[in-house]
């Protein structure tokens, strides 16, 4: 791993996780869903709600790589502390590569991957009736 990497990851993990950060996340995600739920119940249209959800599993992937939803996110917490940028992208390529991880073990990451699609896209389906 490289030193960059390296630094943003301790910064970020000696300046996170403090109660008050917890608290004023899991207030925003409350709010994120009561939204999701009132314009549901406004439109009474399943898709909305669905797509709020959604969006709550999709952010924490999204902020360590892409700038707009890190900067929503240390809005969010209220810390200045966290690094300014999010985590350096090429690096985190270079770390699977030092996996050395055999072509089977590659198999078994992308059925779960598809197993992960396929539930996205029953649970889709269903709950869009």
């Amino acid at each position: 791993m490289n030193e960059e990497l390296k630094k943003w990851r301790e910064q970020y993990w000696k300046n996170s996780g403090g109660p008050r950060e917890v608290g004023r996340f899991f207030i925003a995600m409350f709010t994120w869903i009561t939204l999701g739920i009132t314009l549901y119940f406004l439109f009474d249209d399943i898709n909305i709600f669905t797509g709020f959800v959604i969006v709550i599993f999709i952010f924490p992937f999204l902020i360590f790589w892409w700038k707009p939803a890190w900067t929503l996110y240390r809005k969010i917490l209220g810390n200045p502390n966290l690094p300014a940028e999010p985590m350096p992208r090429v690096k985190v390529v270079n770390e699977f590569r030092e996996l050395n991880l055999k072509w089977w073990h590659w198999l078994i990451i992308g059925w779960g991957i598809l197993m992960n699609l396929a539930l996205f896209y029953v649970a889709f389906k269903y709950l869009s009736k």
